[in-house]
Protein backbone atom coordinates (compact mmCIF):
# COMPACT_ATOMS: atom_id res chain seq x y z
CA UNK A 1 0.00 0.00 0.00
CA UNK A 2 1.67 3.45 -0.89
CA UNK A 3 1.12 6.75 0.78
CA UNK A 4 0.86 9.73 -1.54
CA UNK A 5 3.18 13.03 -0.32
CA UNK A 6 2.20 15.29 -2.53
CA UNK A 7 -0.85 16.68 -0.64
CA UNK A 8 0.75 19.12 2.04
CA UNK A 9 3.30 19.30 4.26
CA UNK A 10 2.94 17.88 7.20
CA UNK A 11 2.73 20.22 10.53
CA UNK A 12 3.02 19.16 13.87
CA UNK A 13 -0.08 18.04 15.98
CA UNK A 14 0.68 20.87 18.71
CA UNK A 15 2.08 24.37 18.02
CA UNK A 16 5.22 25.49 19.26
CA UNK A 17 5.18 28.47 21.95
CA UNK A 18 5.11 32.12 20.69
CA UNK A 19 7.93 32.38 22.82
CA UNK A 20 10.05 29.46 21.12
CA UNK A 21 8.99 30.78 17.43
CA UNK A 22 10.44 33.98 18.60
CA UNK A 23 13.69 33.29 20.27
CA UNK A 24 14.41 30.87 17.02
CA UNK A 25 13.50 33.32 14.38
CA UNK A 26 15.25 35.78 16.27
CA UNK A 27 18.19 33.33 15.93
CA UNK A 28 18.05 32.49 12.30
CA UNK A 29 17.13 36.18 10.97
CA UNK A 30 20.12 37.96 12.90
CA UNK A 31 23.03 35.64 13.41
CA UNK A 32 22.63 34.14 10.20
CA UNK A 33 22.68 37.78 8.87
CA UNK A 34 26.09 38.36 10.60
CA UNK A 35 27.69 34.75 9.98
CA UNK A 36 28.32 36.02 6.04
CA UNK A 37 30.74 38.56 7.72
CA UNK A 38 32.06 36.22 10.21
CA UNK A 39 32.91 33.31 7.54
CA UNK A 40 34.82 36.37 5.34
CA UNK A 41 37.30 37.36 8.72
CA UNK A 42 37.61 33.51 9.12
CA UNK A 43 38.70 32.66 5.97
CA UNK A 44 41.43 35.82 5.77
CA UNK A 45 43.79 33.22 7.50
CA UNK A 46 41.72 30.06 7.81
CA UNK A 47 41.09 27.45 4.48
CA UNK A 48 37.42 27.61 3.96
CA UNK A 49 36.60 23.53 3.68
CA UNK A 50 38.47 22.78 6.92
CA UNK A 51 36.85 25.62 9.04
CA UNK A 52 33.53 24.84 7.68
CA UNK A 53 33.90 20.73 8.70
CA UNK A 54 34.85 21.46 11.84
CA UNK A 55 32.41 23.89 12.75
CA UNK A 56 29.83 21.14 12.33
CA UNK A 57 32.17 18.23 13.68
CA UNK A 58 32.41 20.37 17.25
CA UNK A 59 28.70 21.17 16.87
CA UNK A 60 27.25 18.07 15.77
CA UNK A 61 29.30 16.47 18.76
CA UNK A 62 28.12 18.62 21.54
CA UNK A 63 24.69 17.85 20.36
CA UNK A 64 25.12 14.25 19.85
CA UNK A 65 26.51 13.65 23.58
CA UNK A 66 23.68 16.00 24.65
CA UNK A 67 21.38 13.40 22.73
CA UNK A 68 22.70 10.83 24.56
CA UNK A 69 21.99 12.27 27.61
CA UNK A 70 18.82 12.54 26.74
CA UNK A 71 17.78 9.22 26.09
CA UNK A 72 18.75 8.76 22.86
CA UNK A 73 18.25 5.13 21.05
CA UNK A 74 21.29 3.64 20.02
CA UNK A 75 22.26 4.30 16.35
CA UNK A 76 21.06 2.64 13.42
CA UNK A 77 22.01 2.15 9.79
CA UNK A 78 18.67 3.78 8.89
CA UNK A 79 19.72 6.61 11.02
CA UNK A 80 23.07 7.33 8.88
CA UNK A 81 21.73 6.67 5.82
CA UNK A 82 18.49 9.18 6.65
CA UNK A 83 21.83 11.59 7.80
CA UNK A 84 23.38 11.70 4.57
CA UNK A 85 21.38 13.61 2.07
CA UNK A 86 20.21 16.10 4.30
CA UNK A 87 23.71 16.46 5.43
CA UNK A 88 24.98 16.60 1.91
CA UNK A 89 22.31 19.33 0.81
CA UNK A 90 22.05 21.62 3.76
CA UNK A 91 25.78 21.24 5.42
CA UNK A 92 28.41 20.24 1.82
CA UNK A 93 26.70 22.15 -0.64
CA UNK A 94 24.68 24.83 1.15
CA UNK A 95 27.10 25.97 3.62
CA UNK A 96 30.43 24.64 2.07
CA UNK A 97 29.67 26.33 -1.67
CA UNK A 98 28.86 29.69 0.29
CA UNK A 99 31.95 29.45 2.76
CA UNK A 100 33.92 28.93 -0.39
CA UNK A 101 32.79 31.43 -2.64
CA UNK A 102 32.77 34.12 0.15
CA UNK A 103 36.40 34.37 -0.34
CA UNK A 104 35.93 36.15 -3.50
CA UNK A 105 32.09 37.58 -3.38
CA UNK A 106 31.32 40.29 -0.54
CA UNK A 107 29.42 39.23 2.20
CA UNK A 108 26.55 41.32 1.24
CA UNK A 109 26.10 40.59 -2.14
CA UNK A 110 26.56 36.56 -0.90
CA UNK A 111 23.39 36.99 1.53
CA UNK A 112 21.24 38.98 -1.41
CA UNK A 113 21.74 36.01 -3.63
CA UNK A 114 20.91 33.48 -0.98
CA UNK A 115 18.11 35.65 -0.71
CA UNK A 116 16.32 33.64 -3.97
CA UNK A 117 16.23 30.20 -1.04
CA UNK A 118 12.66 31.21 -0.45
CA UNK A 119 11.80 31.10 -4.56
CA UNK A 120 12.88 28.16 -4.87
CA UNK A 121 11.70 26.66 -1.50
CA UNK A 122 8.24 28.12 -3.49
CA UNK A 123 9.07 26.38 -6.61
CA UNK A 124 10.17 23.30 -5.16
CA UNK A 125 7.15 23.21 -2.60
CA UNK A 126 4.75 23.32 -5.83
CA UNK A 127 6.76 20.29 -7.83
CA UNK A 128 6.88 18.17 -4.43
CA UNK A 129 3.39 18.62 -2.92
CA UNK A 130 1.60 19.79 -6.38
CA UNK A 131 -1.76 21.79 -6.27
CA UNK A 132 -1.63 22.03 -2.41
CA UNK A 133 1.07 24.21 -3.11
CA UNK A 134 0.78 25.91 -6.62
CA UNK A 135 2.07 29.46 -6.20
CA UNK A 136 -0.71 32.15 -7.71
CA UNK A 137 -0.33 34.89 -9.81
CA UNK A 138 1.14 37.49 -7.40
CA UNK A 139 3.55 34.43 -6.35
CA UNK A 140 5.14 34.01 -10.17
CA UNK A 141 5.34 38.44 -10.29
CA UNK A 142 7.16 37.81 -7.41
CA UNK A 143 9.52 35.24 -8.47
CA UNK A 144 10.23 36.99 -12.09
CA UNK A 145 10.65 40.36 -10.30
CA UNK A 146 13.33 38.74 -7.70
CA UNK A 147 15.34 37.25 -10.75
CA UNK A 148 15.59 40.54 -12.75
CA UNK A 149 16.28 42.16 -9.44
CA UNK A 150 19.33 39.39 -8.80
CA UNK A 151 20.74 39.80 -12.65
CA UNK A 152 20.83 43.54 -12.25
CA UNK A 153 22.56 43.07 -9.05
CA UNK A 154 25.25 40.37 -10.86
CA UNK A 155 26.12 42.34 -13.80
CA UNK A 156 25.44 46.23 -12.46
CA UNK A 157 28.80 47.83 -13.19
CA UNK A 158 30.45 48.83 -9.96
CA UNK A 159 27.18 48.45 -8.03
CA UNK A 160 28.31 46.09 -5.15
CA UNK A 161 31.58 44.49 -5.69
CA UNK A 162 35.26 46.12 -5.82
CA UNK A 163 36.46 45.10 -9.26
CA UNK A 164 34.63 42.83 -10.87
CA UNK A 165 31.98 40.16 -10.12
CA UNK A 166 33.39 36.28 -9.58
CA UNK A 167 30.79 34.77 -11.55
CA UNK A 168 32.51 31.12 -10.95
CA UNK A 169 31.63 31.97 -7.38
CA UNK A 170 28.26 33.36 -7.75
CA UNK A 171 26.90 30.26 -9.83
CA UNK A 172 28.29 28.80 -6.68
CA UNK A 173 25.96 30.52 -4.05
CA UNK A 174 23.01 30.03 -6.78
CA UNK A 175 23.82 26.20 -6.46
CA UNK A 176 23.95 26.18 -2.52
CA UNK A 177 21.06 27.99 -2.17
CA UNK A 178 18.70 25.67 -4.76
CA UNK A 179 20.59 23.02 -2.31
CA UNK A 180 19.43 24.57 0.78
CA UNK A 181 15.66 24.59 -0.73
CA UNK A 182 15.86 21.08 -1.31
CA UNK A 183 17.16 20.11 1.95
CA UNK A 184 14.98 22.15 3.91
CA UNK A 185 11.76 20.37 1.86
CA UNK A 186 13.42 17.24 3.05
CA UNK A 187 14.15 17.48 6.57
CA UNK A 188 10.29 18.85 6.59
CA UNK A 189 8.99 16.19 5.26
CA UNK A 190 11.24 13.16 7.01
CA UNK A 191 10.89 13.64 10.58
CA UNK A 192 13.21 10.62 11.56
CA UNK A 193 13.23 7.40 14.00
CA UNK A 194 15.15 8.89 16.68
CA UNK A 195 15.02 12.08 18.82
CA UNK A 196 15.22 15.30 17.41
CA UNK A 197 18.59 15.57 19.01
CA UNK A 198 19.90 12.85 17.72
CA UNK A 199 19.02 13.13 14.18
CA UNK A 200 20.57 16.58 14.36
CA UNK A 201 23.53 15.75 15.36
CA UNK A 202 23.60 12.74 12.65
CA UNK A 203 22.69 15.06 9.99
CA UNK A 204 25.98 17.68 11.39
CA UNK A 205 28.44 14.95 11.83
CA UNK A 206 27.15 13.58 7.99
CA UNK A 207 28.01 16.67 6.66
CA UNK A 208 30.73 17.69 8.66
CA UNK A 209 32.81 14.31 7.31
CA UNK A 210 31.53 15.35 3.91
CA UNK A 211 33.49 19.44 3.67
CA UNK A 212 36.33 17.14 5.71
CA UNK A 213 36.80 15.03 2.80
CA UNK A 214 36.38 17.88 0.27
CA UNK A 215 38.81 20.02 1.93
CA UNK A 216 41.08 17.12 1.83
CA UNK A 217 40.63 16.87 -1.87
CA UNK A 218 41.18 20.93 -2.14
CA UNK A 219 44.54 20.90 -0.27
CA UNK A 220 43.09 22.58 2.32
CA UNK A 221 45.62 20.89 4.81
CA UNK A 222 48.46 21.99 3.39
CA UNK A 223 47.15 25.88 4.26
CA UNK A 224 46.91 25.36 7.20
CA UNK A 225 49.60 27.67 9.41
CA UNK A 226 48.00 28.05 13.13
CA UNK A 227 51.04 30.30 13.51
CA UNK A 228 49.72 32.77 10.82
CA UNK A 229 46.08 32.41 12.08
CA UNK A 230 44.49 35.78 13.17
CA UNK A 231 42.98 36.53 16.39
CA UNK A 232 40.13 37.93 13.95
CA UNK A 233 40.24 35.19 12.51
CA UNK A 234 39.96 32.88 15.30
CA UNK A 235 37.24 34.84 17.10
CA UNK A 236 35.55 35.08 14.35
CA UNK A 237 35.40 30.86 13.86
CA UNK A 238 34.73 30.31 17.88
CA UNK A 239 31.41 32.58 16.78
CA UNK A 240 30.66 30.06 14.15
CA UNK A 241 30.86 27.53 16.05
CA UNK A 242 28.95 28.24 18.82
CA UNK A 243 26.44 31.06 17.66
CA UNK A 244 26.18 30.53 14.02
CA UNK A 245 26.28 26.84 14.12
CA UNK A 246 25.35 25.66 17.54
CA UNK A 247 22.66 28.06 18.16
CA UNK A 248 21.38 29.20 14.75
CA UNK A 249 21.49 25.87 12.51
CA UNK A 250 20.02 24.42 15.16
CA UNK A 251 17.26 26.68 16.29
CA UNK A 252 16.35 26.43 11.52
CA UNK A 253 16.40 22.58 12.01
CA UNK A 254 13.49 23.29 15.02
CA UNK A 255 11.39 25.23 12.97
CA UNK A 256 11.38 23.24 9.83
CA UNK A 257 9.76 20.85 12.15
CA UNK A 258 7.46 23.38 13.80
CA UNK A 259 6.49 25.67 10.81
CA UNK A 260 5.90 25.26 6.87
CA UNK A 261 9.57 25.16 5.23
CA UNK A 262 8.68 28.71 3.25
CA UNK A 263 7.97 30.59 6.18
CA UNK A 264 11.19 28.85 7.81
CA UNK A 265 12.81 30.01 4.68
CA UNK A 266 11.63 34.05 5.53
CA UNK A 267 15.54 34.21 7.15
CA UNK A 268 16.85 34.72 3.46
CA UNK A 269 15.30 38.25 2.99
CA UNK A 270 16.17 39.33 6.56
CA UNK A 271 20.08 38.16 6.48
CA UNK A 272 20.69 40.45 3.77
CA UNK A 273 19.95 43.41 5.46
CA UNK A 274 21.87 42.68 8.62
CA UNK A 275 25.08 41.31 5.97
CA UNK A 276 24.93 44.05 3.57
CA UNK A 277 24.55 46.99 6.87
CA UNK A 278 27.21 44.51 9.09
CA UNK A 279 29.72 44.65 5.75
CA UNK A 280 28.96 48.43 4.99
CA UNK A 281 29.99 49.32 8.62
CA UNK A 282 33.21 46.85 9.66
CA UNK A 283 34.28 45.23 5.99
CA UNK A 284 34.64 48.83 3.96
CA UNK A 285 32.13 46.95 1.40
CA UNK A 286 30.61 49.83 -0.61
CA UNK A 287 26.79 50.94 -0.41
CA UNK A 288 26.02 52.07 -3.36
CA UNK A 289 22.91 53.41 -4.66
CA UNK A 290 23.02 50.81 -6.95
CA UNK A 291 23.21 48.00 -4.01
CA UNK A 292 20.39 49.40 -2.33
CA UNK A 293 18.02 49.60 -5.71
CA UNK A 294 18.71 45.84 -6.05
CA UNK A 295 18.26 44.57 -3.19
CA UNK A 296 15.19 46.44 -2.54
CA UNK A 297 13.51 44.64 -5.31
CA UNK A 298 14.66 41.12 -4.08
CA UNK A 299 13.94 42.08 -0.75
CA UNK A 300 10.54 43.02 -1.83
CA UNK A 301 9.81 40.02 -4.23
CA UNK A 302 10.57 37.39 -1.52
CA UNK A 303 8.35 39.46 0.88
CA UNK A 304 5.56 39.50 -2.00
CA UNK A 305 6.49 35.59 -2.65
CA UNK A 306 5.82 34.44 1.25
CA UNK A 307 3.36 36.91 1.83
CA UNK A 308 0.96 35.30 -0.19
CA UNK A 309 1.91 31.66 0.15
CA UNK A 310 -0.42 29.89 1.95
CA UNK A 311 0.98 27.56 4.02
Amino acid sequence: MSVSITKTIPKPAVGPSTLSLFLAFAAVYLIWGSTYLFVRFATETLPPFLLASTRYLIAGSLIFVYAIRQGARPITRHDILAAIPTGFLLILIGNGGVTWALQYVPSGLTAILIATEPLWVVLLAWVWYGKAHKPNAMVLAGMIIGFLGMIYLIYARGASVQGETNLPAVLVILLSSVAWAVGSLLVANTPGRNTPAMNLALQMLAGGVMLLMMGTLAGDWAAVDVQQVSAKSFLSYLFLVFFGTLVAYTAYNWLLRSVSPSLAATHAYVNPVVAVLLGWAFADERLSWQTLLASGIIVASVVLVISREKD
